[in-house]
């Protein structure tokens, strides 16, 4: 089920009531993703279960996926990128608290009573993106050339050689 999702939430009192969200929210509201995008069209569709596990830590969990537009480093050109983001949030008020979050929970700092949901899923987002983009194998307009073919057209001991010639002719 889809519904209107909030702004901002309380993450402590959404976890205490079992809160669960599903939705869309617009990637253009999203302003630390927007300079790595190639443009801002679509959105990041979530569902997030708030609650606390056995241990009675504050949890978020669920799942964001979106369909991002982003520039190939290789050829510049843009390409689509399927995210699909499966999230596990201890919620903590400060950096001591995360240092105590179980291994499988990635702290969620709250900072105020009411945090922006789109800076939540941004930070997810952001954490998944590659740090250079590249079409998948064989999309790429531009040919691929291994490192050995590199390799073998320069070799950085080319000019030693010529050097070694030089001297033993000059002798």
């Amino acid at each position: 089920m889809s519904e209107r999702l909030p702004l901002f939430v309380d993450v402590v009192r959404y976890a205490e009531t079992g809160r669960r969200l599903t939705g869309e929210l617009p990637l253009s509201g999203m302003t630390r993703l927007l300079p790595l995008l190639h443009d801002a069209s679509g959105g990041a569709w979530l569902d997030l279960q708030f609650g606390k596990d056995e241990m009675k830590v504050a949890v978020v969990r669920g799942e964001i996926r979106a369909q991002v537009r982003l520039q190939c480093q290789r050829c510049l050109q843009p390409f689509d990128y399927p995210m699909r983001v499966k999230c596990a949030l201890g919620v903590v008020t400060s950096e001591a608290e995360a240092d105590k979050l179980p291994a499988d929970y990635e702290p969620l700092l709250v900072t105020s009573q009411n945090m922006p949901l789109a800076a939540i899923v941004e930070d997810e987002l952001l954490l998944a993106l590659p740090a250079a983009p590249l079409h998948k194998e064989g999309e790429c307009p531009v040919p691929v050339q291994s490192a050995d073919t590199q390799a073998a057209k320069i070799s950085p001991f080319a000019v030693l050689s010529q050097l070694k010639t030089k001297r033993s002719k000059a002798r």
